[in-house]
């Protein structure tokens, strides 16, 4: 029976609609399952997963060509072919595993729904799912001090206010301990008690407590006047009457776009994010000889082997030395 289904708006998320017609609606539908588990996952207030998903359900629409597949066609070579239709697109091998790892929770998410039985062999295994080595992100201590006394006196006022807004975000967030720019965002003044900070991750919820050391004190105090009739301590969020994760994701971009200006005139070599700050953090701390597990617990992670995809391997002189000192 053809029906027409109503696609509900996701926070800004549109679902992809072929040509706006009307599909049939398949038994145990991809589509369906999908968008319900985004309404879920929106109603907890998780939108980059509720993204995430919807952008993975397009991801295997385009490779099938459909508007629609039943959750039972989800095979080992259902996978393996769409590893290979995103490997002939060129997309590489973190993102193929983006995909693959959201396909697979809501494959398991599926069967955890009764909409599936629980194959006897699990179709995902052959495909990749890992997280390939990429160039590292990390900044030297140097460089973190380059960005910290950068002046940008040739621009005018107001590009010059934006840029200095955007190198204060990324100290900011290298000061405590990589504070991603979405709880800097979100970050408000009643979270700071007696000289720490403490927030809850908007990733993980867990909590973090971070102490106000002098430079981070300079830029709270930096921005005060900017956030005088806020609850907010950063001015990232400031208009009452338009939504805060629109205003959130304009000022990401707009951050980033800023650093890619900072790195150009700084001659820093490297790219130039925001989650630079957070690797960074994590790297220096490394090679300060700081235990895995205390720079795991520093950055809110659940477990070391996310921390140890942060950190940048040790330059093999610096390994050369170590095995001079061990087995000289």
């Amino acid at each position: 029976m053809k029906v027409t289904l109503k696609v509900p708006h996701i926070s800004g998320i549109f679902f992809k609609h072929k040509n706006g017609h009307a599909f049939i609606r398949k038994k145990n539908s991809l589509r369906t399952h999908v968008i319900r588990l985004s309404e879920e996952l929106k109603a907890e207030n998780r939108i980059r997963t509720a993204r995430a998903y919807i952008g993975t359900l397009n991801c295997v629409l385009r490779f099938t060509d459909t508007d629609d597949i039943s959750l039972g066609e989800i095979s080992e070579n259902f996978v393996k072919d769409l590893e290979t239709f995103l490997k002939m697109r060129g997309c590489r091998l973190n993102t193929i595993s983006f995909y693959m790892r959201n396909l697979r929770a809501i494959y398991n998410k599926a069967i955890d729904k009764e909409l599936l039985h629980a194959p006897e062999k699990n179709p995902f295994l052959k495909v990749f799912t890992g997280n390939a080595q990429t160039s590292k992100r990390a900044l030297s201590k140097s460089e973190i001090t380059l960005i910290k006394n950068w002046k940008n006196d040739e621009a005018d006022k107001r590009s010059k206010d934006a840029l200095l807004h955007a190198k204060l975000y990324f100290l900011f967030s290298f000061y405590t301990r990589g504070m991603s720019f979405i709880d800097m965002a979100y970050l408000k003044k009643e979270d700071v008690n007696n000289n720490v900070i403490c927030y809850a991750r908007k990733k993980t919820g867990q909590t973090i407590h971070v102490q106000i050391t002098p430079d981070l004190k300079k830029i709270i105090r930096f921005f005060e006047q900017e956030t005088s009739d806020s609850i907010y301590l950063l001015p990232i969020i400031t208009k009452p009457d338009k939504p805060e994760r629109t205003q959130y994701e304009s000022a990401l971009r707009t951050y980033n776009n800023n650093l890619k200006k900072i790195r150009s005139m700084t001659g820093i070599n490297k790219a130039l994010t925001g989650y630079v700050a957070r690797h960074s953090w994590a790297t220096i701390a490394k090679y300060m000889q700081v235990p895995i597990e205390q720079i795991s617990e520093s950055l809110g992670h659940s477990n070391i082997k996310t921390t140890m995809i942060y950190l940048a391997a040790f330059d093999q002189s610096i390994l050369h030395r170590v095995n001079m000192k061990v087995t000289v």
